[in-house]
């Protein structure tokens, strides 16, 4: 009974907090819910606040409440659904000119459009939020630290390096305000912005000083936020070099971090990297192991988001349903309303011909509203698909790099020359195709990649890998930034390999200037492919061999629906003409 009666006390003393307060501690208590995935309670208070609000016909706790989904759906990484609860939220906010909450709410749609990697929308949110915050004179410095703390993260991810100036200047701004809040939570992200911001622009010391700061007060606060702060400055340590030494313990203490507080985070990246660390190292039992971690991870990450799916596709057949019955009351309606006009005298005739055509119009009016709502939600769900598309190619890339990694094991293990050579030219092959999808997912693109960078690429990384010997090569290229899709690009990308693979292994004689080059010109719809080598050529027995090398070759000429050609012309000539259409 005590406790009952505490828990009665307590909810009688919040229900009398003033409403702007009400709603802080609101937004708080979900984000910690959040945290550890507890996604069904913070929901439950959500609904809490909302049904309190109609009770007590208080529109700003209703229409915060949609506010609040938003923020759950995001965390959930349903971003559709957070987009439509937010625009839901600004727009009713709008009408009834609660500007604190509007402001607000333009910040978190801002944070949703950085992490759907749209700067525009994300800076033109930021502009809305500041016009509100000057035009209405809101005076609360917590509502202003958010709104240059999120320009200053755009401007850190998606600027170019020097934007990170832009950056600094943001956090600064709100470091201040942090400092006069006494603001912790606020203190440290501002920190982290900084660190990222000298990271941009390459200052070490500065970088690593303000990650420490941030993840130190994190740690202290007991936040899940200090998991972004040792995850920067893992990046930090890897993108300098660092030693590996250096950078094994920050993953480990993630991963220690994650399951010690429950957090509801995707360990697959750190998994990952630790794996390729105990790689360099050669530990290569400690290796494998953590590639396991990170394929367990993986699949626990797709089995969730099924489970979102199916839950979005459970909610979408009972508004399905509902909306049948609608339909249904709707035919009854217009049938019992049929019968009475029948019913009624003549001189009621005219007013039903009225009633008739309004009722028209409404549902003229509703079609119009519903189709501009379906397409309104079509849009989302493109961009949706475009950020899911990356994650696939992310996750192909990946998934490239983990057969390589098995493929660089066996290497090390075997102890047969010719089981090194052919496992070499395998690693080879799959790295060309990993180079592809690398290339989709890094310069946020679907399907086209850029020909000129891809093979300039592609040659050094063969170079690294074959030319075991050092050969002083001299690479001419003469290749235009061509846009081909991954199909294309990994058919010519793996013909290259091969020759410049053969050329490198058999054409040149040991104190030869060694000359490879590479054309690759369109016109119109065709694409003129040319690749030479100054060596001692190859036999028409080789051209015409049945080796995987040639057989390669042969087979994705065809594939290109091109005709390859050999020559020997002062060394090894190979012409290819194919048509830049599907293939």
């Amino acid at each position: 009974m005590a406790a009952q009666g505490s828990e009665v006390k307590s909810s009688l003393h919040e229900t009398t907090l003033p409403i702007q307060d009400r709603i802080k501690n609101a937004k708080y208590t979900v984000e910690k819910k959040c945290e550890v995935g507890e996604y069904t309670q913070a929901k439950k208070i959500i609904e809490s606040l909302k049904t309190e609000g109609e009770a007590t016909h208080n529109k700003e706790l209703v229409f915060i409440s949609y506010d609040l989904l938003g923020d759950v759906a995001k965390c959930q990484k349903n971003y559709s659904q957070a987009l439509q609860h937010y625009i839901r939220a600004s727009d009713s906010l709008a009408a009834n000119h609660f500007w604190r909450n509007l402001c607000n709410t333009y910040i978190d749609l801002l944070e949703l459009y950085r992490i759907l990697i749209n700067r525009p929308e994300a800076l033109k949110y930021g502009q809305k939020a500041q016009r509100i915050y000057h035009t209405y004179q809101l005076n609360d410095s917590l509502v202003l630290a958010r709104i240059y703390h999120r320009i200053a993260a755009v401007d850190n991810e998606y600027g170019p390096a020097s934007r990170a100036d832009s950056s600094i200047v943001y956090s600064r701004k709100a470091l201040s305000i942090s400092r006069a809040l006494n603001n912790a939570s606020l203190m440290a992200i501002s920190y982290n912005e900084l660190g990222y911001s000298f990271h941009h622009k390459k200052i070490i010391d500065s970088a690593e000083m303000y990650y420490q700061k941030a993840e130190n007060i994190w740690i202290k606060i007991h936040s899940s936020y200090a998991i972004n702060a040792m995850h920067n400055k893992a990046a930090l340590y890897a993108e300098f070099n660092f030693k590996t030494n250096q950078i094994i313990p920050l993953y480990l203490s993630i991963v220690k971090l994650v399951k010690d507080n429950k957090y509801d985070y995707n360990l697959n990246n750190v998994y990952f990297s630790l794996s390729d660390l105990y790689e360099k190292k050669r530990d290569f039992k400690k290796a494998l192991f953590y590639m396991e971690r990170y394929h367990e991870e993986d699949v626990l990450y797709v089995k969730k988001i099924w489970k979102s799916e199916i839950n979005e596709i459970d909610e979408k057949y009972h508004n399905e349903k509902l909306q049948q019955e609608i339909k249904n009351d709707e035919a009854q309606l217009k049938l019992s309303t049929l019968t009475i006009k029948q019913q009624q005298s003549e001189n009621r005739q005219a007013f039903m011909a009225l009633f008739a055509t309004i009722l028209f119009l409404a549902l003229l009016f509703a079609l119009v509203y519903l189709i501009w709502k379906q397409n309104k939600l079509l849009k989302q769900k493109n961009k949706e698909k475009d950020v899911l598309i990356q994650e696939i190619h992310h996750r192909v890339k990946n998934n490239l790099q983990f057969v390589s990694s098995l493929i660089s094991l066996q290497i090390h293990a075997s102890q047969s020359q010719h089981d090194i050579h052919l496992l070499n030219d395998m690693f080879k092959r799959i790295k060309a195709m990993s180079l592809v999808h690398g290339m989709l997912y890094k310069n946020n693109v679907e399907t086209n990649v850029d020909m000129k960078i891809y093979l300039t690429e592609l040659i050094t990384l063969i170079d690294e890998l074959i030319n075991t010997k050092k050969i002083p090569i001299e690479f001419s290229l003469n290749i235009d930034s061509i846009m081909l899709d991954s199909q294309k690009s990994i058919a010519l990308g793996i013909m290259v390999s091969e020759l410049v693979s053969n050329s490198i292994k058999y054409a040149f004689s040991p104190h030869a200037e060694a000359v490879i080059g590479i054309n690759l010109h369109q016109k119109e719809k065709h694409c003129f492919f040319t690749y030479y080598d100054n060596g001692g050529g190859m036999h028409d027995a080789h051209i015409d061999s049945k080796g995987l090398g040639m057989r390669l070759i042969k087979i994705f000429s065809k594939q290109l629906k091109g005709d390859g050609r050999f020559e020997n012309k002062q060394g090894l000539h190979f012409r290819l003409v194919f048509n830049t259409d599907k293939v």
